[in-house]
């Protein structure tokens, strides 16, 4: 598998059936912790999953390229001690990504980047980061997040290229825990209005 971070002109010109949306997260068990959406003709597909059954779905991924919106922390800011850092103006210092939900999310996107690797997935998988704003701290379906991020991810308006250089400290991209290369530029994210 062959990862890499995504671009705005990457995204808008994903073909419909190689676009996924990923609201992730972690339960014990059989437990629907993840929302998958992908399109299809006229609207989309979306469901609940357990994570592991989310795996194995991006394990199997048929097709050459996948363009994944991963609704989870894609890259981290740390300050000039080596602390976590808010990842300002985005972020809301509630839900800050070194945080509660935050660093869950951002663990189990590294452990699902490093299951599809172990794998062996034989595909081109491009990243793109989903962030969700909060919603006044309510329970939310995963499969509506998921396909909320898929159908913002069709408006330049909503999709934002962040740059090293806009951040005071180090930033680091999801890659760096994975021992691979880290690239250059960071995964846009897909943020709904």
């Amino acid at each position: 598998m062959h990862l890499t971070n995504g671009t705005i002109p990457f995204l808008t010109a994903a073909s419909d059936d190689s676009l996924v949306a990923i609201d992730i997260g972690f339960a014990s068990g059989s437990n629907s912790s993840c929302g998958i959406s992908k399109r299809q003709e006229g609207g989309f597909e979306s469901w609940n999953s357990a994570y592991g059954d989310m795996v194995l779905f991006l394990a199997k991924w048929p097709l050459p390229e996948l363009h994944l919106i991963l609704e989870a922390p894609l890259f981290f800011v740390f300050d000039e001690n080596g602390n976590p850092a808010g990842r300002l103006p985005f972020e809301d210092p509630s839900h800050y990504w070194y945080l509660r939900a935050g660093i869950t999310v951002a663990f189990a996107a590294v452990n699902l980047l490093h299951e599809l690797l172990r794998a062996g997935a034989d595909y081109r998988l491009i990243l793109y980061e989903g962030y969700m704003p909060n919603f006044g701290g309510r329970r939310r379906a995963h499969a509506l997040d998921a396909t909320g991020l898929l159908a913002s991810a069709g408006d330049k308006g909503n999709i934002v290229q962040h740059e090293r250089s806009q951040f005071k400290g180090t930033v680091r991209c999801i890659q760096y825990y994975l021992g691979l290369p880290e690239p250059i530029g960071l995964a846009p994210v897909v943020q709904p209005l």
